[in-house]
């Protein structure tokens, strides 16, 4: 989508919120409140380099930690 025009923040938005719209998901796309709790950590600025996207740090799912590349093991 870069490669298309857009700024790494409108292809993250794009990616996040306008996905969950698209896809009737109220409850995803936004960190917030009442919002299901899966994040990705990231080492960089994916809106400086959005290739930074695929430098994961920690991965939290449901609310729970899933994936810890600070010290680089996959929890279980």
């Amino acid at each position: 989508m870069v490669a298309a025009g857009m700024t790494p923040a409108q292809v993250l938005t794009a990616g996040t919120s306008g996905a969950a719209r698209q896809c009737l998901r109220p409850d995803l796309g936004t960190v917030a409140p009442g919002k299901r709790a899966d994040l990705l950590v990231l080492k960089g600025d994916p809106t400086a380099d959005i290739s930074n996207i695929r430098d994961l740090s920690i991965v939290i799912l449901n609310g729970a930690l899933a994936v810890d590349k600070r010290q680089e093991q996959v929890l279980q």
